[in-house]
């Protein structure tokens, strides 16, 4: 019998189709993982723009944060407010703000709190983001901003 004859797939064909598929793959599971990565920081956003607006209201309302002063915690020190008080970092009391509904579940060791004096935000888990460009990981606490001009919160804007 001569091999020539012989139909049927070579080795080396079953080679390449199998790293073409692997690299399909692994771009496929990259490209998941990074809307996964931005779908839970949006989801942070939502979340922190929901109970900024609140905590404004409530402010405005009754002349103070809306936080559990029994539950002070200690703040990340990457990504602060630099005008907050560095001793000023609680659990937002949910049960002061009306009508709140997060994407992030409240449990002990991820939760909201913010700063009694410029009400700004902060998950304390944070949420990791690959960055593609240079090949590390950031974590983001909060909203990104320009606290340059912030001082406290200042009624005028919610108005």
């Amino acid at each position: 019998m001569n091999i020539k004859n012989q139909k049927g797939i070579t080795l080396m064909a079953e080679v390449i189709t199998v790293v073409v598929f692997l690299l399909i793959l692994s771009t496929i599971s990259y490209s998941s993982m990074s809307s996964l990565q931005v779908r839970a920081l949006n989801s942070m956003y939502a979340d922190i723009l929901v109970i900024q607006e609140k905590a404004a209201n409530y402010y405005l309302k009754y002349g103070e944060a809306p936080i559990d002063t029994g539950a002070q915690v200690t703040a990340n020190a990457d990504h602060l407010n630099p005008n907050d008080d560095p001793n000023g970092y609680y659990k937002v009391d949910f049960d002061k703000l009306l009508n709140v509904s997060l994407n992030n579940k409240q449990t002990e060791e991820n939760y909201y709190y913010m700063n009694a004096k410029t009400l700004t935000v902060y998950y304390s888990k944070g949420v990791k983001i690959n960055n593609l460009n240079t090949d590390t990981t950031e974590t983001h606490y909060t909203l990104p901003a320009n606290y340059a001009n912030v001082s406290i919160i200042d009624p005028t804007v919610y108005q």
